[in-house]
């Protein structure tokens, strides 16, 4: 679709001078299901992650006059953005740096440069796979750094609160976030850019670890100017990523929704993402053994009888399971966790990371001064389970 400003005013015959960023793609930090939406986090999240992105963006500002002629403010929009995050326990430090490759346009010649440096803080206050929904506070800033000019770059300093809601339904994860973005007020006679509101959702389906399917749809609105269409820029995204490893490929193809500024005919994304501290995680093999009861002995053969047929044993991927135990403040505790095996009795003591066979379990925790918790679990095949223990005082 072309998006058009519509201009009113007698002076309508020149194109309008957008001295602000347009730009209404804002790539994620840190979300390893979405290419925009933001996600709380879980509780087995933890280190450092980065992701490298590649987009381009067609007739994302275009211009429309009286005479209905066509100009496009902006044509082409080649971009990176190179994103890095770390994490631990609740909190989330990342920043974004973005780079305009080229950007084309009808009244200027092409151009290239820095954009607008982002930094971001998240704390999450649920964790969605201890609680009904997964819920964090975040804040992320921009800074007027761009070298380009135009409608890539903005004139001053900007801010944006956010509330971020999330639920994991079986291999399905949903995801919304709700801001405020507070701006410098950038008179246009184009359009009103000032304060705005600002929402994302998402839908993510897990087809297995490796592969998955997602779905964006994000947009904002200036808080002055609501019954302005080219103030209300939305957008939508589907994409998808296969897991490499400690990376993950991820690609996307959106279209704007609507007369909205900033929001193109067309945009493609190319990601990748690293995350080498949740792979050793997940990859680290249990350290503990496992203790089983002695097995009786067996009745001897009589001379005559036949040999035992030796059959081979069914190979079924292990379950894994992570424990991590805390006083009711959220502080790490040292615990003795000891996972029990219901079927058989066999235990396993103190690993970092269980890997054992599918079935019930109980997982008993004590901790000199707490009330010990045992807590039954049932493990599937290939399942990756993180559980949350707080243990109360005795005092």
């Amino acid at each position: 679709m072309i998006l058009a400003l519509t201009i009113a005013a007698a002076a309508a015959q020149d194109v309008p001078d957008l001295s602000l960023n347009t730009q209404l793609y804002r790539p994620a930090i840190a979300s390893p299901h979405f290419l925009w939406t933001d996600e709380s986090g879980l509780t087995t999240d933890g280190g450092f992650s980065a992701r490298a992105a590649l987009h381009w963006a067609n007739d994302p500002v275009v211009y429309r006059g009286p005479e209905d002629e066509r100009v496009a403010v902006l044509d082409d929009v080649v971009q990176t953005d190179v994103s890095a995050a770390w994490r631990a326990r609740r909190l989330l430090l990342g920043v974004n740096v973005p780079a305009v490759l080229r950007a084309t346009s009808d009244i200027a010649e092409p151009q290239a440069g820095l954009g607008d440096l982002a930094g971001e803080v998240r704390v999450t206050a649920l964790h969605r796979d201890a609680a009904p929904v997964g819920l964090a506070l975040g804040a992320r800033g921009w800074l007027p750094t761009a070298t380009t000019g135009g409608p890539l770059a903005a004139s001053a300093a900007s801010f944006e609160g956010q509330l971020v809601v999330d639920r994991q339904i079986s291999d399905l994860l949903l995801a919304a976030n709700l801001g405020y973005r507070l701006r410098a007020d950038e008179p246009s006679e184009a359009v009103s850019w000032d304060d705005q509101l600002v929402g994302r959702v998402g839908a993510a389906w897990s087809a297995s670890d490796a592969v998955g399917l997602s779905l964006d749809l994000a947009g904002q609105a200036a808080w002055r100017a609501l019954e302005e269409p080219a103030a209300r820029p939305m957008e939508i995204m589907g994409g998808g990523w296969v897991a490499l490893g400690a990376a993950s490929l991820r690609a996307g193809v959106g279209t704007g929704l609507g007369s909205g500024l900033g929001a193109p005919r067309l945009r493609t994304v190319l990601a990748l993402d690293l995350q080498p501290d949740r792979q050793r995680e997940v990859a680290a093999p249990s350290s503990a053994p496992a203790v089983s009861p002695p097995a009786a002995a067996s009745p001897p053969l009589a001379e005559d009888a036949p040999a035992p047929t030796q059959t081979e044993p069914t190979l079924e991927a292990p379950a894994e399971l992570s424990v991590r135990v805390m006083d009711p403040a959220g502080v790490a505790l040292r615990a003795t966790v000891q996972l029990i095996d219901l079927d058989t009795a066999a235990s396993w003591m103190n690993a970092q990371l269980f890997e054992v066979a599918s079935g019930a379990y109980t997982v008993f925790v004590e901790a000199p001064g707490f009330a010990p918790v045992r807590q039954e679990i049932r493990l599937d095949a290939e399942q990756r389970m993180v559980i949350d223990v707080v243990l109360t005082p005795t005092d």
